[in-house]
């Protein structure tokens, strides 16, 4: 009997971990901000959605600003961005998430306590990062 139900929650896990992970699939591909000056590039490893911010240079080298990734970690997904420079990842809780987008909150961060992630459509979304009284927004388009 111990077996039986072991072998169900054994099968059971693989199936319940995808659905969730699926509502950041969206995300994969290349964005640009409306103005050009800005590229979000994501894909999909294994269980981890990973991206990386970037602009362009005059030259047309890719020049970095930060790596992202989307990781479950116990019950709880989480958005870690690597801003370019020595200050580490940063964790922001993933508080709400679904099909159209996804909340992710540090109170203790100075700037962005909380990033927003809203899809428009399967070619636009638009990001906030706000906190204290400061909002800043950007809309992107897929590239590919």
């Amino acid at each position: 009997m111990v077996k039986w139900a072991a072998a169900i929650l054994f099968f059971s896990l693989p199936v319940a971990a995808p659905a969730q992970e699926a509502e950041f699939r969206w995300l994969v591909g290349t964005w640009v901000t409306e103005d050009g000056a800005a590229f979000e590039s994501w894909k999909l490893k294994g269980k981890i959605v990973r991206g990386e911010g970037y602009e362009k240079a005059t030259t047309g080298r890719k020049n970095v600003t930060e790596q992202i990734r989307i990781v479950k970690k116990g019950d709880h997904f989480f958005y870690v961005p690597d801003v370019a420079g020595r200050q580490g990842p940063v964790w922001f809780r993933i508080t709400s998430h679904d099909a159209q987008g996804f909340v992710a909150e540090n109170p203790e961060h100075d700037f962005p306590q909380r990033i927003i992630y809203k899809r428009m459509d399967d070619d636009h979304f638009q990001a906030l990062v706000s906190g204290g009284t400061k909002t800043i927004k950007y809309f992107f388009s897929r590239v590919k």
